[in-house]
C-alpha cells in the first residue's frame, strides 16, 4: 500500500485498537511524508524498511536536510524519495559533465560504475547490471514523526535486481 492508501491503513490499524509495539506493520514504502500525513501518534511503533530515513546520523545528511528545510520549510521532511532523487541527479550531472554530450551511449559509461556520497552514506551504481548499490536500514517511527534506526548495514549493499545473487547482509546492531 502505498500513498493515502497506506495512511488509511494505519489510521484503521490504531482505530481497530492494534497496538504497533506488539505487532507493527512492516512497510518497504512509508517514509517521514506519510507519517505526517497519518498524525506522528498513528505510525508511533511501525517499522520502514529503507535506504534512508531523516534521523541518519552523518555529516552530509545534516547537510542535506538543512538544505532541503531552508528551500521546503520546517514542517517539511526529507525521505527515501527526495534523498533518491538528488544523489540520481548528482550521479546525471557528474556523468553528463564527463561525457560532455547528451547522447546516451557517451553518458551511459560514465555513470555505471560511479559513484558519490549520498546522504544515506556512499552509493555507487554497479556495472555489472546499472542498479544502485545502497545501504540498508531499518527504522522504528517515533512520537516525533521520525524514524529511530534500530539496524543498518555496515557497508551499502550491492544490486540484485534478479534476485541471482547469494550474498550475504552483516548489519550492526
Amino acid at each position: 500500500m502505498v500513498g493515502y492508501s497506506a495512511i488509511y491503513l494505519y489510521q484503521s490499524y490504531v482505530e481497530a485498537g492494534l497496538d504497533p509495539t506488539v505487532m507493527p506493520i512492516a512497510s518497504l514504502t512509508t517514509t517521514e511524508s506519510e507519517v505526517r500525513a497519518m498524525g506522528f501518534d498513528v505510525a508511533a511503533g511501525q517499522i520502514t524498511a529503507a535506504p534512508y530515513f531523516q534521523s541518519v546520523p552523518n555529516d552530509r545528511n545534516v547537510a542535506f536536510v538543512t538544505r532541503y528545510k531552508q528551500r521546503h520549510g520546517d514542517d517539511e521532511p526529507t525521505n527515501m524519495c527526495a534523498e533518491a532523487a538528488y544523489f540520481q541527479v548528482h550521479i546525471f550531472a557528474n556523468a553528463l559533465s564527463q561525457a560532455n554530450s547528451v547522447d546516451t551511449d557517451r553518458i551511459r559509461p560514465m555513470v555505471l560504475g560511479s559513484d558519490f556520497d549520498a546522504p544515506q552514506g556512499r552509493v555507487s551504481v554497479s556495472a555489472a547490471n546499472g542498479h544502485t548499490n545502497l545501504w540498508t536500514r531499518i527504522g522504528r517511527a517515533n512520537r516525533g514523526g521520525q524514524f529511530d534506526i534500530v539496524q543498518e548495514s555496515l557497508t551499502p549493499i550491492w544490486a540484485d535486481p534478479y534476485l541471482i545473487g547469494s550474498g550475504r547482509v552483516s548489519l550492526s546492531a
